[in-house]
């Protein structure tokens, strides 16, 4: 082997070959004794990175738009957080202001205390905190209001469609105004006939498919209000199993699809107006589900 060569090690050509010391010369000069392999640095197992502070916050936005993105995949298939969170962690659904603040509900004690707040009579046994949730919703507008579970809201679409029965309404809407008059006794309800109707409501109504039925309370005056107020908080409560879509009354609307929102300002489609009726002033309007 000439000088400058490179040593292989064994012999290519008969296998039996000297080996040779390693020349300590042919070392790198940055490379200590006993790193080098014949003069070349020895293997590594890959290339080493180096983290900068900039790829760390590159990495660290990445996951986050991850993160993000699945969130809101999930918020899509599962629904909007306030709707369900509640739930999730075992909290109540229904929620009453009271004189002392508002106090959460737990479905049950919401139906029976706007049933028992729709009584004439007080039933008897009701604590002092049930008598504070019963004079709220006896004096307050839109006192009450009822969060539909995830669950609830999507069993909606799991509903049949249906038609209308003898009376004008379908089998749903029937069941809401036999619960209403076991509620609250005799009342002037409205908004339907038998054959259905099909003139005297807004274009697109509930009414035209049967769906949908008016309780009033006429003529307008602060004593008609509170009653309707009674009415229209006891539907809320009983959304669920009543399959009820709107609640409308004294220019407020809940709805089961946006429950989370509790009462909002309803303004007529055509725009604001100062008709009583398409206010909803002298009537609370109930509409059910219509399935599919």
């Amino acid at each position: 082997m000439g000088t400058g060569g490179i040593a292989t090690g064994t012999s290519t050509d008969s296998g039996a070959g000297e080996t040779a010391p390693p020349d300590p010369a042919l070392a790198a000069p940055d490379e200590p004794p006993g790193q080098t392999v014949y003069g070349y640095p020895r293997p590594s197992a890959g290339p080493r990175l180096r983290r900068t502070r900039r790829g760390r916050q590159a990495a660290l936005g990445a996951a986050l738009v991850l993160v993000l993105l699945v969130g809101a995949a999930a918020v899509r298939v599962v629904g909007w957080p306030d709707a369900w969170l509640p739930g999730l962690l075992g909290g109540p659904s229904c929620s009453v202001t009271t004189a002392d603040g508002e106090r959460d509900l737990e479905p049950d004690d919401a139906k029976r205390l706007t049933s028992a707040a729709l009584a004439k009579t007080l039933p008897a046994g009701l604590s002092a905190a049930d008598r504070a949730v019963v004079t709220a919703l006896r004096g307050r507008d839109g006192a009450l209001s009822c969060t539909l579970s995830t669950a609830e809201r999507r069993s909606r679409g799991d509903l049949a469609r249906e038609d209308e029965t003898a009376s004008g309404l379908t089998p749903r809407a029937e069941g809401v105004r036999t619960a209403l008059r076991g509620a609250a006794g005799k009342l002037a309800l409205g908004g339907f006939e038998p054959g259905g109707v099909s003139t005297g409501h807004m274009p697109g109504s509930a009414h035209y498919e049967g769906r949908a039925v008016d309780v009033f309370f006429r003529p307008v005056s602060a004593q008609t209000s509170r009653r309707g107020w009674l009415v229209a908080q006891w539907l809320v409560a009983h959304a669920d199993e009543l399959d009820v879509d709107n609640v409308i009354f004294d220019d407020r609307i809940w709805t089961a699809s946006r429950s989370s929102g509790g009462w909002r300002p309803y303004v007529p489609p055509q725009g604001p107006t100062r008709n009583a009726v398409l206010r909803h002033l002298d009537h609370v309007h109930v509409d059910v589900a219509r399935g599919t």
